[in-house]
């Protein structure tokens, strides 16, 4: 909400309004329908910070014809199709071989928003300029004081701002310092349909020249293998 300035007027809303924009943003993407887009997480050390201290990118692409999952994110990237899940991870240097799962193609419902929904938490809007500004005043006690979403007049998220709620300890230069630090996730590249399927994500070939035998890429000759297939039931 800082980021709007201190005179900016918001209109208090229920929780159950709040949820259900979310969910009509899913259902702008037609069950069974590719959909693909892009977002640059951006840290800041203040609430009112405009320099950022990190900064990384993301990318996402689900092609529905293939049934093809493509996530990347901090390092880490996911690839899905119907008999596997590829996990690459560079920090640890590790492909993880796992069992396809529905987590990363879970559409919400009503019901994930139970917490929510009775929680103490607080929910306002605003119109700004072409966009629908929403936020959420988190309960007392937890890390985090609020968040903004920002959506665009198509009804889509533009950025999404996370601001945090206590005093954090950053240890990480010669002096020790307080700082109240915000994160902000900018939203682009929007696709779907015929447009996510024309995309070309990584796959299965770009992490394995050979998946039967479990022989990695050459990029990835140095990695640890895990086949985690067999231990999930």
């Amino acid at each position: 909400m800082l980021g709007l300035g201190a005179n900016a007027q918001w209109q208090d809303i229920p929780l159950e309004e709040f949820s259900g924009v979310i969910l009509g943003i899913e259902g702008k993407i037609p069950v069974g329908s590719s959909y693909a887009y892009r977002a640059k997480y951006l840290f800041f050390e203040e609430p009112n910070s405009t320099d950022t201290t990190l900064a990384y990118d993301f990318e996402l692409c689900y092609q529905a014809e293939r049934t093809h999952f493509y996530m990347s994110q901090f390092g880490r990237e996911v690839i899905q199709n119907a008999d596997i899940q590829v996990i690459c991870d560079t920090a640890v240097k590790q492909l993880v071989l796992l069992r396809p799962e529905e987590t990363y193609l879970h559409r919400k419902t009503t019901e994930d928003f139970a917490l929510l929904l009775n929680s103490k938490c607080k929910a306002q809007k605003k119109i700004f300029g072409k966009n629908t500004v929403y936020y959420l005043t988190f309960a007392e006690g937890v890390r985090y004081h609020g968040a903004e979403m920002w959506l665009t007049n198509q009804g889509l998220v533009s950025k999404y701002i996370l601001y945090t709620a206590n005093d954090v300890l950053d240890d990480s230069q010669e002096i020790d310092r307080i700082i109240h630090p915000r994160m902000e996730i900018h939203f682009t590249d929007y696709k779907f349909g015929k447009q996510a399927e024309e995309l070309q994500p990584k796959g299965i070939p770009s992490f394995f020249s050979d998946l039967k035998t479990k022989t990695p890429a050459s990029k990835y000759k140095d990695f640890e293998i895990i086949d985690l297939r067999t231990e999930i039931k």
